[in-house]
């Protein structure tokens, strides 16, 4: 789920996810990489200091931090406000999405074996077929010999007797 939250935020103001996890205080990496920490919290994507280690190695007082700053941009800062509305929107879509997708994933899994299975008995009945095809063509051969021989004899044979 992370990656999906860091991919939006970073593709939505412009920086490369690289840029996230460098040490700098140029407000628009700070600002995105505080999105990143706010939304991975809102949408359970581990532990705070998980989430921080995956943002340039902060701690949880850092995460802790950044999900008080954006709350209180959703508070004080109509523009802001609006943007993170966007946002949450957008990676509640996207992470619905992947959850169906994953959930797809868990029913296709035991198909996929199933599948598998039937593919290795095809092959191991196609391997005993084989030598069975052989032998019927040899006998339909050795049927159709002795068919000609037998008619052959019943010509030699006079019709009278």
């Amino acid at each position: 789920m992370f990656e999906y939250i860091e991919f939006i935020i970073c593709y939505g103001e412009g920086i490369t996810t690289e840029q996230v996890k460098q040490v700098t205080r140029k407000a628009e990496i700070v600002f995105a990489r505080q999105l990143i920490a706010y939304f991975a919290v809102k949408y359970k994507s581990g532990t705070l200091a998980a989430i921080g280690s995956l943002i340039g190695g902060k701690d949880h007082a850092t995460v802790f931090h950044s999900v008080e700053t954006i709350n209180n941009y959703i508070e004080t800062d109509k523009a802001k406000r609006a943007k993170i509305e966007y946002y949450d929107a957008l990676i509640g879509k996207v992470l619905s999405v992947a959850k169906k997708a994953d959930d797809l994933k868990d029913i296709l899994r035991p198909l996929e074996m199933d599948v598998s299975e039937m593919t290795k008995k095809i092959d191991e009945l196609r391997a005993v077929l084989a030598p069975l095809e052989e032998e019927a063509q040899n006998m339909t051969a050795k049927a159709f010999t002795l068919t000609r021989q037998i008619s052959d004899l019943k010509k030699k044979i006079p019709s009278e007797v």
